[in-house]
Order: structure tokens, then C-alpha cells, then sequence
């Protein structure tokens, strides 16, 4: 991803004339840009390409299909995790209406236009989940990977770029929000809830105080996940590795709790976050499927 900072104009122009000069452009907009914006980049590069504008929140995506070269997304994180189209095949230039990041950032090798200073403190949540999903994965599938949270000290935006570019994870947190619904700036509050719900899974598993949820009433007749349940208990793969790792696991939690101190989440959210989470963990296929069938949320 090559990061833009400044000269926003020269830059857009530039990358238009070199990789699709009188080509098609297309600029796609959610409801946080008006006219003007528009009128602007138009006015910037319309001489040199085919241009078009697609509001991604009402339109269909198909005219995507008929040809077009580069992509210019003008939008805030929310629109952009919710499009569902492939971009893969496209030059994108990812030009954020809000202080998001990471949901672009992720995309590979595009362009990212920083207009706005402020950190986008979602990355640094984020990260330290992810790393330690990495690991108890990781043990759970008979492997090991290293986890320190070393790299976690500033919360500014160069801090958390750099952040990215040191740590390649798949950021699963990103793919349960849109799942459940939830609005991207409450990455931080989702990321909280997952790491704290999982320190108290393993110290439950650590004193064998786990209590299940009444599976039979929350999935009603649905016996292809009473079968996966119950497979799940009697074949307690995350237990064992708990009980194996129990002191390293927890100083990681507790480490990575303590990290997460510098954000200041609001808990207010957290009783509808918890809501919609429960329905993802209902159904999931990965360890965090413990945190419903052990009832830490309560049913």
C-alpha cells in the first residue's frame, strides 16, 4: 500500500495519467460526499480519462463490470467494509471521508490518500486482538507462534501505519464486525469485549468453574448444531491446550488487557455489541465458538 500524505491533487492526477489515461474512472461515493467533492475531482481529472460516479450505498455495482481501469473510493470505513464487490482486479485509490485506516489499508498494493490527521485507534485494538487470536490458534492447531505486544507503544497515525506494516495478521475482528453489524468505530469496544471474554474462558477452564449454555433452547431443533456442540465438548481440544499453557496464555491476556487501557472505550455500546456477537458465535467455526457454548455471555 503506498501511503499519501500530502499534494493530494498532484497525486491524483498523477496516478491517473499513469495508469489509466483516457481510460475509464470510476469515483464510488457513499452519503458523506456531496457535489462539490465531486465537481472537484472531476474538474481535476475528467480531461483525462472517461469519467463516472457510482453512489455505493443505492446503486447497483454492475456497471464496474464494463471496463473501468482505476477506482476511486470516496467514502468512510463503514461503506467501503459493506461493498460487496471485488476491487482485486482493479488500480484503487482509497481516498477515506473519516480517520479510518485499516479496513483500506488492507487491500494490498493500492493507493491511500491521509487527509485526515487524526489516529485511526481502531489499528492498535485491533492488532493486539488479532495477535492474540494468532496464538491460541496457533496452539490449538499443534503450532506455535511468537506473540509479544513490543511494538504496541504510540497512538499516533505514522505509529500505527508503521504498526501494519510490521504485522501480517488476518484481522478476523474486521470480518466478525460486519458479520454482526457493527459500526467500524466500535472496532475498539468489540476488540475489549473478544479479549476479556477469552481471559475469562481460560481461567474458568483453569479452575474448572465452565458452565454450558442450554444449547437444546438456543438453537431450538436445529440438530446440525446440537451435533456440532456436542462433537465440541466431547472432543475438547481447547481445554487441553489451556491447561498445558495456562501461565504463559494468561500473562499474554492480562498483558494484552493492560495494553488496552490507552484507549478510552465507552461501555455504553457494549450491551448491543454483545447482542449481535452472540449470533456470530453461535455459528462460527473457530475457537471463539467456546465463548457461546460456555455461556460467558450468558444466554
Amino acid at each position: 500500500m503506498q501511503i499519501i500524505k500530502d499534494n493530494f491533487s498532484n497525486n491524483l492526477l498523477e496516478i491517473v495519467n499513469k495508469y489509466a489515461k483516457y481510460q475509464k474512472v470510476m469515483v464510488v461515493y457513499d452519503n458523506s460526499v456531496n457535489n462539490a467533492n465531486l465537481l472537484q475531482i472531476y474538474e481535476l481529472i475528467g480531461a483525462n480519462c472517461v469519467f463516472n460516479k457510482l453512489n455505493m450505498t443505492i446503486e447497483d455495482y454492475s456497471e464496474l463490470n464494463n471496463g473501468y481501469k482505476l477506482l476511486i473510493f470516496l467514502c468512510e470505513a463503514d461503506s467501503f467494509i459493506n461493498f460487496e464487490f471485488d476491487v482485486g482486479e482493479f488500480i484503487n485509490v482509497f481516498i477515506p471521508t473519516d480517520n479510518a485506516v485499516l479496513p483500506f489499508f488492507l487491500k494490498g498494493n493500492n493507493f491511500l490518500f491521509l487527509q485526515n490527521k487524526k489516529p485511526d485507534v481502531a489499528i492498535f485494538s485491533s492488532v493486539i486482538f488479532n495477535k492474540v487470536f494468532s496464538f491460541i490458534n496457533a496452539l490449538i492447531e499443534q503450532t506455535w507462534c511468537e506473540v509479544n505486544f513490543n511494538d504496541l507503544k504510540f497512538i499516533t497515525q505514522d505509529a500505527l501505519i508503521d504498526l501494519l506494516n510490521k504485522n501480517n495478521l488476518n484481522f478476523i475482528d474486521l470480518t466478525i464486525l460486519k458479520q454482526c453489524k457493527i459500526p467500524y468505530n466500535l472496532l475498539p469496544e468489540l476488540d475489549f469485549i473478544l479479549i476479556n471474554a477469552i481471559l475469562t474462558l481460560v481461567s474458568s477452564i483453569s479452575t474448572n468453574s465452565l458452565g454450558l449454555v442450554d444449547f437444546y433452547k438456543s438453537v431450538k431443533e436445529n440438530c446440525g448444531l446440537i451435533d456440532k456442540y456436542y462433537a465440541l465438548i466431547t472432543n475438547n481440544v481447547l481445554n487441553e491446550v489451556v491447561k498445558l499453557n495456562f501461565s504463559y496464555l494468561l500473562s499474554i491476556l492480562r498483558e494484552a488487557t493492560n495494553k488496552l487501557k490507552i484507549i478510552n472505550v465507552n461501555n455504553k455500546n457494549f450491551n448491543k455489541i454483545i447482542k449481535n456477537l452472540k449470533n456470530y458465535l453461535k455459528n462460527c467455526n473457530n475457537f471463539l465458538i467456546y465463548l457461546y457454548l460456555y455461556d460467558i455471555f450468558g444466554y
